[in-house]
This record gives C-alpha cells, sequence and structure tokens, in this order.
C-alpha cells in the first residue's frame, strides 16, 4: 500500500495535488524502457537489482522535496513491485523537510533536490552524535529551471577570456578566499588579459539572495565562505526572471560576470569551461560533461537516512537505497525527464557508504564541498 500527503500550514493532509501530478505523470513508468533523449544518458555499467532481503514487512516513512515527487514516486512503485509486504507512506513537502524529519523519527528516507543546511546537520549531530549519511542519487538537470540545474558561469561574448577555475572565481565573488587565492581579483588583467583589457574591472552579477542557485554557488564555489558586498544583485521582474536577468545584464556590460543556468545562455554572452584546479582539465558545460558530471558546477539529488557508524541498516532502508542507485532506479531518473541519472562510478561510491563506518563524505573527482565531496 502505498499512501501520499502533503504539508500545508504545518497540517499534514492528503495532497490532492499531488495524486494528480502523479497519476498524470504515470506514463513514465512505462516509459523507462523507451528512452527519449538523443543522448544516451543510463552508463550501461549501472548495477542491476537483486533483492537481498526477501519479504519485507513494515512501514517505510518518506518525507521530503516535492521537486523530485515524481521520482520518488516511481521508485517506490518499484520498490513495491519487488517488495508488497511494505506500507510505503510518502510527504512531498520540500527538501528542507528531510533532515527535521530524520530528526524527528516522522521519516525513514529524506529526498532532497539540494543538500542540507548546515543548521540542519549541526541539529542532527548535535541530537545522535554523529551527522546523516547523504547518499547522491541522482544528478541535477542539465538546463531545466527549479530541478537543481547545472550552474554556467559567463561573461560578455567581446571577451576574450576562454576559461576559470573555481579558486578564481572565488576571489571574484568572496570576500573571504577560502580555496586560497592570493588576492581579491578585481580586474580582468588578473585574470591574464592584456591590452585594453588588462585594466578593465571585473563586475560579478548574480541573483539577490536568498536564492537556490546562489546557496548552490556559495557552497560549490566559495566553500560557504561570505560574498563580496560589491556584487550588482539581480531579482524577479515578472516576466523576466532573476537568472534571465543576470544573464542580460552580463549581456550588456562588456565588463560584466555572473553564473544562471545553461538555460539563459544567448549570443550575447558565453559561457566558459570551468576547472577544479590550474591543473585542469577546464570541462565546458554541456548535456555530456553534466550527465557524466566532469563538469565541476554540475549539481545532484541525495537522499538522508539516519544511519548509525557501524551499524546495519535496516532492512527496509536498505532495500530502497539499494534499488534506487541501481539500473532500474537510475532508469526512473532518466525517464522522468528533467533529473539525470548518475555514472556507474558514483553509483558506486555511493552503494558503498551504505556499508562505511563513518558518514563522512569521501573525496571524488569533482570534490569541492558538501554531500559531494
Amino acid at each position: 500500500m502505498l499512501t501520499v500527503w502533503s504539508s500545508v500550514s504545518g497540517l499534514t493532509r492528503p495532497a490532492v495535488g499531488v495524486w494528480a501530478r502523479l497519476l498524470a505523470a504515470s506514463w513514465f513508468l512505462a516509459a523507462v524502457f523507451c528512452p527519449v533523449r538523443a543522448v544516451p544518458v543510463l552508463d550501461p555499467g549501472l548495477p542491476d537489482y537483486a533483492p537481498v532481503a526477501e519479504n519485507l514487512t513494515g512501514i517505510l516513512h518518506v518525507v521530503g522535496s516535492d521537486t523530485m515527487d515524481v521520482v520518488v514516486f516511481g521508485w517506490i512503485q518499484l520498490f513495491r513491485k519487488y517488495h508488497p509486504g511494505v506500507h510505503v507512506t510518502m510527504e512531498a513537502r520540500s527538501s528542507l523537510a528531510a533532515c527535521p524529519a530524520l530528526l524527528s523519527g516522522a521519516a525513514d528516507i529524506g529526498p532532497m533536490s539540494r543538500g542540507p543546511p548546515a543548521e540542519d546537520i549541526a541539529a542532527f549531530e548535535a541530537k545522535f552524535g554523529y551527522k546523516p549519511l547523504i547518499l547522491r542519487v541522482g544528478g541535477g538537470s542539465y538546463a531545466v529551471e527549479d530541478h537543481a540545474h547545472a550552474i554556467a558561469v559567463y561573461v560578455n561574448h567581446t571577451n576574450p577570456l576562454q576559461r576559470l577555475t573555481l579558486a578564481q572565481l572565488d576571489a571574484i565573488y568572496s570576500s573571504l578566499r577560502k580555496r586560497g587565492a592570493p588576492a581579491q581579483i578585481a580586474t580582468w588583467g588578473q585574470l591574464g588579459l592584456t591590452g585594453e583589457w588588462a585594466d578593465r574591472p571585473v563586475v560579478p552579477y548574480a541573483a539577490r539572495r536568498p536564492n537556490g542557485i546562489v546557496t548552490a554557488f556559495q557552497e560549490r564555489v566559495l566553500l560557504m565562505g561570505d560574498f563580496r558586498a560589491s556584487i550588482r544583485e539581480r531579482t524577479n521582474a515578472p516576466p523576466t526572471r532573476v537568472l534571465t536577468a543576470v544573464v542580460a545584464a552580463v549581456a550588456q556590460d562588456p565588463n560584466g560576470i555572473g553564473y544562471a543556468g545553461f538555460a539563459q545562455g544567448n549570443s550575447a554572452v558565453k559561457s566558459l569551461p570551468i576547472a577544479v584546479t590550474e591543473a585542469g582539465p577546464y570541462v565546458a558545460g554541456t548535456l555530456e560533461t553534466v550527465i557524466d558530471q566532469s563538469y565541476p558546477l554540475t549539481r545532484s539529488v541525495y537522499i538522508a537516512i539516519n544511519k548509525a557508524p557501524g551499524q546495519a541498516l535496516a532492512p527496509n532502508v536498505r532495500e530502497f537505497l539499494r534499488l534506487v542507485l541501481s539500473r532500474p532506479g537510475q532508469q526512473i531518473v532518466e525517464a522522468e525527464g528533467n533529473f539525470l541519472p548518475l555514472p556507474a562510478a558514483i553509483v558506486s561510491r555511493e552503494l558503498n557508504k551504505l556499508e562505511a563506518d563513518t558518514n563522512e563524505p569521501a573525496t571524488s573527482p569533482n570534490a569541492t564541498t558538501g554531500p559531494d565531496a
């Protein structure tokens, strides 16, 4: 049995609207074996799913992201095909509901379309003595707004700059330079440009805070350092959305730089290849490099769980996560059409976390900070 709920004004009630969305999108379960993207996105090295535990019973509570509701609903439906004796409840609230629900015991599984806030991690650790285990369970979108899309860094099309490192971006946008740059970057000459560009000021643009992509940029690029006070922030001005406004500002300002999504790009700006360090590689943001997560500003979606280090997971939780991190589970992600499935190498690392004795993040090729690191 499956029960779907939503939360309004702190009260829990049956989610009629959520049901309508999920039932209307139920075609995607059939589409799992009929991918429609022109670029192959499912890694052939993904593991198949074979249940380790049979005849499971009990209840599994899922509380978290409403953005991921269609994917999570698909996972639950598939899980119940293998384990019909488990009653699953699903509350599609928001990503910010996941860790508090784990903290209170209201959830076993906490889907999140962004990493958890530091204060939620601290509250969890204060209660249990260890951090929640955060697993990557899917890739963010390449260019779909509001679906954890990859971050593109734009300069004006007349700007001769060809590439940037994360440390250089940090020195442009942050007052703390946690990535170790020796000085704040204020001119294009500091980035290697010569001639008339050498003394031109670097003018950074961004969406006004609070904003999800700003938080993601702060986590991934600034390592949670403070932003410079001189950043020129843009806001929603209907019908123009804020990220479109950021890119429009860069298009109008030859000295400008800004970050947004790849959906906002146009002929008046260009997106730059990004490297984690000066040693490279410098990777352009394309659908292919976002799928394989070699582009450093790719984002992910997550599940948080309460796993005491050194202790085995409850069978229902373990089997649900093994299914999510399998070929059938990642086919659900692919078929949904917005998020992207994970590469097999990342799936292997995430599966290893289920058996690890620590909940600390492991190092990855794109290591920045947070649960992707």
